[in-house]
């Protein structure tokens, strides 16, 4: 599964190559789409969209979509967020997108769920809408996008539009880890550190840094460094925890570059 989040071209296949294919399949897909085949409309239409044909792009991903194909629908819907052609913009139509990005939820794509909960939570472009976005986070996560257990979290931690409950934030935390969501686990873990709405477990946090640190989270290097530092949930061990601090500067934590810290009894500037 490609899941791609930026401002730039995006392919949301299921199962289907991100690559342009040659032209004769190209014509392969689209003479079977034409017979009812709504999967290759489908990638007919990622196939235009890679060569930045976005308005035949669009006709095909309209296809696919009137036949349930929830891929497509948020496809087309972010074609038509953004005018259909890249900048400059043409006439983009968010309310037609915020349709297209709910029937890909009710095609059970998640990610399109996760889509549309963010924009009426944030009430851009389309009016904020608590109660509807946290409907849409739910059934997201509940459809395995990681990233809509994550938000369930932050809205239950933070009491947006819910009672607060540090627990329920926490069980919503632990599915988006489960789901290899890289923030759900740090929030997690700092739960499991600080006993925050789940018991005090230091050595559940310190896995859940080890986790991080190894897929590149700075952050989660400083705060794993921190518990060899201290002895908290892991055996005392101030090399290891330089080598944390010095990982976490070379990834990207600038704090751990700059900052003299106090490591056993010496006195270490960190430098890239």
């Amino acid at each position: 599964m490609i899941v791609l989040r930026s401002g730039l071209v995006l392919v949301l296949l299921l199962g289907v190559s991100w690559r342009a294919l040659p032209a004769q399949v190209l014509e392969e897909r689209t003479a079977e789409c034409d017979k009812g085949d709504v999967a290759a409309c489908r990638d007919a239409g990622a196939q235009y969209e890679l060569r930045a044909d976005y308005e035949r792009a669009a006709g095909y991903y309209q296809m696919a979509c009137d036949g349930h194909q929830g891929v497509a629908c948020a496809n087309l819907a972010r074609l038509v967020a953004r005018g259909v052609r890249p900048p400059p913009f043409g006439s983009a139509d968010p309310s037609r997108a915020a349709a297209l990005y709910q029937a890909s939820c009710d095609y059970e794509y998640a990610p399109g769920c996760t889509t549309l909960g963010l924009w009426l939570e944030r009430g851009f472009p389309v009016s904020i809408d608590v109660t509807r976005s946290l409907g849409l986070f739910r059934r997201g996560c509940d459809l395995g996008d990681p990233e809509a257990c994550r938000r369930l979290g932050v809205v239950y931690e933070a009491g947006t539009g819910v009672v607060p409950n540090t627990g329920t934030a926490a069980q919503y935390y632990s599915r988006g880890c489960d789901g290899v969501d890289q923030p759900s686990c740090f929030r997690l873990a700092e739960m499991y550190e600080r006993g925050q709405g789940i018991s005090s477990n230091p050595a559940r946090a310190a896995a859940l840094y080890l986790r991080g640190c190894e897929a590149n989270d700075p952050n989660a290097c400083v705060r794993l460094g921190s518990m060899y530092e201290e002895g908290r949930g892991v055996s005392r061990d101030t090399d290891r925890a330089k080598q944390l601090y010095r990982r976490a500067c070379e990834i990207g934590n600038s704090a751990a570059c700059r900052l003299p810290l106090m490591v056993g009894n010496d006195v270490i500037l960190i430098r890239p």
